[in-house]
């Protein structure tokens, strides 16, 4: 290199090498080149730049610096060369000067050499790897630091070979390409799910009975894949038509190996014929391609990749439903599975088998074509290949449930399979028979008997199977007897109960199993009430819920009923049946009569009427718990689409309740307004609350942001109008606007939870004011109360009668400020102890913004009173509204006074 360049023995050569532009900063390198040369006269140092000229105009100017500071003999551009290693290996470091550059290659090779590198800070990857005096990295386009960091290492020759061995050691044992190989497959699979590919053998099996008409189709589309199958086995059981021989006459004429297997009796089962496909396969894959369906050519292809992940069992395709000339009725079978989940089936998945069971296969077959699945041939079991023989119809279900609980299954959202639904079908006509359904019992039977379904997932996997017995009866006009009575299901019946109560029923048989029938899963007081209730309860007794109205619920909701409570559709969300009233009872009826239900417990009026309808052919105790909507619905009556229902029902369930609760005299206006005599056994109860629940250390109470000299006043409820949330946030400001000696110095601070559009609206308008936050709808607000000194309810809702709101806040310790509205009176006094202060409501339920404001001004102003109130609170909730109190009285109410339950003793 000193010949090539004419430099002397002892030249000390700095190296840069790269394309001559201005983002590689050449400039820079000549410039510290300059600095280390002229200023500390280091004339025997020499710096050359290997690299091709690819910027004319920026090549021009530097070759003009360096020949304007004299420097051509010690700065060179020599231009590219053929192994610009080896030049690095005759230098004695390395000048990185790019702008940016984020992980560039010569920085490595450089180290490989063992020359130690200067690089600037911030310039991209470079100095990542500096790590341990691995290399120099100095402040960011630094020019007289990099040119000191020259000298430093021409001047310690040990430190610049400590550096150049240091580097190179790092490049030979962390930077080869098989690390990076290793890294990057790893990176992939961890992210990109990939899987390394292995060569897999496809075995195509065609089970054909009597489908002369679509077999040449069935063929062509099988030897017409863009990836051809490794072997067709093709099956006939016994046609009577020329099917066999034309099927025969196109696999002869391929290269594909195939195997024609004809039986000489009738099995009179497909899966008998699934199973000797399988038995004969070579293949790794096993892709049973029913004789009258078709397919796109790419769904081998399609499938077939999937099982390079070696956890996939199962895969399959989206299919669409055709006709008998090949017409499509639809492009795919999203109106089958989307009433399971209407997300799940619209794009591609890959789900644990025990999961797609719980959520999807266990409920019903959500496969719903055998000519869209792919199957790995290796986890097929002789135990579930002899069990499949032994049905008719569900054998396909169940050898997809075998396989998904051995691996995972994966999902193409794209029809690649067209399914031809015809006359012929065998499953038209086997449906209309007790047989169908007693297989698919026998089958779920079979599932249930698996210890990782949750009891939820079995109740509405059960409650499908009693839909499906009702809807064929309605289809088919079938008159049979009810499905609990059907005695063709009473031994799979009775073997599902049995271990379904010894899995799940932790609670004896001695307890009573209680029906909670609620309005709704959504926020409401009735709704909430009713949850608290049955949590509680469930600790003792077998608890079931049901929801009248499910197509109204909240998630956040559900989140708060008790693990122990058992759904007896399932959840609390639409079924298919739902909408269906009549069928919907039967199947109610069933599920009560099969889980041996002893009452029923109902809340709020739409709940009251379908507990009503149920219990008609049933005649179980009914209990219910009366709440304000009632006397909401009495005054209503004069309104046609109101009244027709509740007038036509009201007293025949009257009748009929076997005891009632009510929260406040005022529930009881109805029977005198609408001259209905009340039933005999009745009983005063309050809603509760389990204080347990309350986290007083959530670290979300913090949003709320609360000042030294803040008193902060917290309003949750739905929002509505009716609830008086402008009228808090119009008091909260007012007083704000007090002189701060009116006020204890204090800013009163309003804390908003709850959320609706006209919530929204009051956000957009008042957002500004720094006094007033609003939170939304919180899954917890209790949690929130820490950081509160007062409740507000200034409700001008009718139907208020003993708002949970209020009972929350005394649980937190939180006296309240809220209207005469209800049995809200009653609520905040014991024994002439205050919890609260009323604000005085005028007869068109209005009132005044001024009150509230004075009100809220006592609190803030006068300490004795808020702390005595505060103090209340927490007394009036322990003796009135805790709920194991609560719990207790009603368990009382239901066994003792209204003698429903004389079978079990009275508990303590």
């Amino acid at each position: 290199m000193k010949k090539e360049f004419y430099l002397p023995d002892d030249a000390f050569i700095v190296i840069g090498c790269g394309t001559v532009q201005d983002r590689k900063g050449c400039d820079f390198f000549a410039q510290v080149a300059y600095q280390v040369i002229k200023a500390n006269e280091l004339t025997q140092t020499y710096f050359i730049w290997i690299g091709a000229k690819i910027q004319p105009t920026f090549s021009m100017w530097l070759d003009d610096d360096i020949k304007k500071v004299g420097l051509e003999q010690n700065i060179i551009f020599p231009g590219p060369r053929k192994n610009p290693l080896d030049y690095m290996r005759g230098s004695d470091l390395f000048l990185l000067t790019s702008r940016e550059d984020p992980f560039p290659l010569v920085n490595m090779e450089a180290m490989y050499c063992g020359l130690p590198v200067i690089t600037f800070l911030g310039n991209g990857g470079a100095s990542e790897i500096f790590e341990g005096q691995r290399g120099v990295a100095v402040p960011y386009l630094d020019i007289p630091e990099m040119a000191k960091a020259v000298i430093n290492l021409k001047n310690d020759e040990q430190l610049r070979k400590e550096i150049g061995i240091n580097a190179k050691h790092y490049i030979e044992n962390q930077l080869t390409w098989d690390n990076f190989v290793n890294n990057f497959v790893s990176l992939i699979k961890t992210d990109y799910d990939y899987h390394c590919q292995k060569e897999l053998k496809v075995t195509v099996i065609v089970p054909n009975y009597n489908y002369e008409k679509f077999i040449s189709e069935r063929i062509e589309t099988i030897i017409n894949q863009k990836i051809k199958p490794d072997e067709i086995i093709f099956l006939d059981d016994k046609s009577s038509d020329r099917s066999p021989e034309i099927a025969v006459e196109i696999i002869k004429k391929t290269d594909i190996p195939h195997k024609v297997i004809l039986n000489q009796e009738n099995t009179g089962s497909p899966f008998k014929q699934w199973v000797k496909g399988i038995k004969e396969a070579t293949g790794d894959l096993i892709w049973i391609a029913e004789s009258d369906d078709s397919c796109k050519d790419e769904l081998i292809g399609k499938l077939k990749q999937q099982f390079y992940d070696p956890d996939v069992v199962l895969a399959y395709s989206q299919s669409a439903p055709m006709g008998e000339n090949g017409e499509i009725w639809e492009k795919n079978y999203l109106s089958y599975t989307n009433e399971i989940d209407s997300q799940k089936w619209s794009n591609h998945y890959k789900n644990e088998g025990i999961n797609e069971i719980q959520n999807a296969l266990c409920l019903k077959n959500t496969i719903p074509n055998a000519s869209a699945v792919m199957l790995r041939k290796s986890a097929l079991t002789e135990e579930y290949l002899s069990l499949i023989q032994k049905f008719r119809f569900v054998g396909d279900w169940l050898l997809y449930f075998s396989l998904a609980k051995e691996g995972k299954v994966a999902f193409v959202s794209e029809s690649l399979n067209y399914h031809r639904r015809h006359e012929k079908t065998v499953t038209s006509k086997i449906e209309k028979n007790n047989s169908y359904t007693q297989e698919i019992l026998e089958l779920k039977q079979h599932i249930f008997s698996h210890n990782f379904l949750s009891a939820n997932a079995i109740t509405e996997s059960f409650a499908r199977t009693i839909d499906d017995y009702y809807s064929l009866n309605e289809r088919h006009n079938l008159t049979r007897d009810a499905f609990i009575n059907n005695l063709s299901f009473e031994n799979s019946i009775k073997e599902i109960w049995v271990d379904f109560e010894q899995r799940y029923l932790s609670k004896p048989s001695s307890y009573p199993s209680i029906l909670f029938i609620i309005g709704d899963a959504d926020f409401g007081g009735g709704q909430i009430a009713a949850i608290r209730l049955a949590n509680e309860l469930a600790k003792k007794h077998r608890v079931f819920l049901c929801s009248a109205e499910p197509w109204t619920y909240n998630d956040n909701c559900i989140d708060l009923i008790a693990p122990e409570i058992i759904f007896i559709e399932g959840n609390l969300k639409p079924k298919p049946w739902s909408n269906y009233r009549q069928r919907r009872l039967k199947i109610i009826r069933d599920l009560i009569q099969f889980y041996q239900i002893d009452l029923i417990f109902s809340h709020l009026w739409w709940s009251d009427l379908l507990a009503y309808e149920i219990n008609q052919e049933l005649n179980l105790p009914w209990f219910m718990q009366m709440h304000g909507c009632y006397e909401h619905l009495v005054e209503l009556t004069d309104n046609p689409e109101i009244s027709e229902n509740f007038m036509k029902y009201i007293k025949p369930m009257m009748e009929s309740v076997s005891g009632i609760g009510y929260l406040t005299k005022k529930n009881l206006q109805l029977f005198e307004k609408l001259d209905i005599t009340p039933p005999q056994k009745m009983a005063k109860f309050f809603n509760g609350f389990d204080s347990s629940n309350v986290n007083f250390d959530a670290p979300e109470a913090k949003l709320i942001n609360r000042g030294e000299n803040d008193f902060v006043f917290c309003l949750c409820s739905r929002a509505i109008p009716e609830k008086g949330w402008e009228e808090a946030i119009s008091a909260t400001i007012l007083i704000n606007q007090l002189p701060l000696e009116q006020r204890n110095n204090k800013t009163a601070r309003l804390v908003l939870i709850g959320d609706s559009d006209y919530a929204q609206d009051l956000k957009n308008k008042y957002d500004h004011k720094m006094e007033i936050t609003f939170l939304g709808k919180q899954k917890h607000p209790t949690n929130f109360y820490s950081q509160c000194d007062v409740g507000l309810l200034p409700s001008r809702f009718k139907s208020e009668s003993l708002p949970c709101t209020i009972i929350e806040y005394f649980a937190c310790g939180l006296p309240v400020v809220t209207t005469q509205v209800g049995a809200v009176p009653e609520m905040i006094s014991l024994d002439g102890k205050e919890a609260g202060l009323l604000i005085p409501l005028s007869e068109d339920w209005k009132f005044d913004i001024k009150k509230l404001q004075e009100l809220m001004l006592q609190y803030m102003n006068n300490k004795n009173l808020y702390l005595e109130h505060q103090k209340n609170a927490q007394i009036i909730f322990d003796q009135v509204f805790d709920i194991k109190k609560l719990a207790d009285n009603y368990v009382y109410f239901l066994r003792v006074i209204c003698s429903a339950l004389v079978k079990y003793e009275i508990s303590n």
